[in-house]
């Protein structure tokens, strides 16, 4: 069965939706924004939300992907970084109940922590401390954990680990194993443009960014970007939020339209979108197909809170899928 790898940030999802805006000054946080926090924040934090009750899921951007695939039914691994903490062996026990072999190493650091704080006009703000995940090295990579999988897909937080990332495309190439980067995060694009040139053309076969991402990398609007991103064969994907997904393979270019739905919480649907497109490839469809699967699956999620689908959801989904593969 093909199978996909996911590497990256093994965090604890918190999802805490907001009675006003009066919690996020209380802890310096800006409205809307994704920022880094530190260890004495986050447990002022936690110590603050408690009350509210608010929602604990597995999370992390390579982690919803893999998760995604898996519920698809498709053979899934991860390789990440964990502490020896409740968080940790939390993540570690839901990746084994959903079939996903888990190579989470251990650190002595804190589990990582995601906070999505929902405000009652639907913004989203994150705040994270990537404690253990920040850890993961060269030296916690073993070859053997490439061997039998199809497709590496890296989440783009570990663009900002250059030497890191250059040892995992060295193990993948020596693997023979495709790799699919998610640009997903513009300033880490803007901060790492030169080093994403060098290592892109030569490494990834398939790229998936955002339109902020795509004009961070390229300088240009998405249809011109897109040529650029897709140059040298690779498949290229832009997803557009509301607007749909673009993607290039070879001389095919198209637009997907979205599909409608109103909008409960949109975090994670960017991954999910990436799940049933690398679900569609894997499974030798045309990137037509690919896509309309990427977008109904984001269009799934965001009717829910969270990124975890009940199983009555994820059985319809299969469906589709199957309905699509004739």
């Amino acid at each position: 069965m093909a199978r996909l790898l996911g590497l990256g940030n093994a965090l604890l999802d918190i999802i805490v939706p907001l009675e006003g805006d009066g919690l996020l000054h209380e802890l310096g946080l800006e409205k809307g924004a994704k920022q880094y926090i530190d260890i004495e924040t986050l447990d002022h934090a936690l110590e603050t939300i408690a009350p509210l009750q608010p929602l604990r899921v597995v999370g992390g951007s390579a982690v919803n992907i893999v998760r995604g695939i898996s519920r698809l039914g498709m053979g899934a691994g991860f390789v990440g970084k964990v502490g020896r903490d409740e968080a940790g062996r939390l993540i570690r026990d839901e990746m084994i109940r959903l079939r996903i072999n888990p190579m989470l190493h251990d650190s002595l650091a804190k589990t990582g922590c995601s906070m999505a704080l929902i405000s009652p006009d639907g913004t989203r703000t994150f705040a994270t401390f990537l404690g253990a995940a920040a850890t993961l090295n060269a030296h916690d990579l073993n070859a053997n954990n490439f061997l039998g999988y199809d497709i590496l897909h890296i989440e783009g937080y570990i663009v900002q680990n250059r030497a890191f990332l250059s040892r995992v495309l060295v193990i993948a190439r020596e693997n023979q194993l495709m790799v699919s980067l998610d640009l997903s995060n513009a300033d880490i694009v803007d901060r790492n443009r030169e080093f994403l040139h060098r290592i892109i053309p030569q490494s990834v076969d398939i790229l998936f960014t955002n339109s902020e991402s795509a004009r961070a990398f390229t300088g240009k609007s998405e249809k011109n970007a897109l040529f650029e991103l897709s140059s040298g064969g690779r498949i290229a994907v832009i997803r557009m939020g509301h607007h749909g997904a673009m993607g290039r393979r070879g001389e095919e270019s198209l637009h997907v339209p979205c599909f409608k739905a109103a909008v409960v919480d949109g975090t994670g649907a960017s991954d999910l979108f990436v799940s049933g497109c690398l679900y569609g490839i894997l499974s030798g469809w045309s990137l037509a197909k690919s896509l309309e699967l990427g977008n109904y699956v984001a269009h799934e999620v965001i009717q829910s809170l969270g990124t975890h689908l009940s199983d009555e959801r994820w059985v319809d989904i299969r469906a589709r899928a199957s309905q699509m593969a004739g």
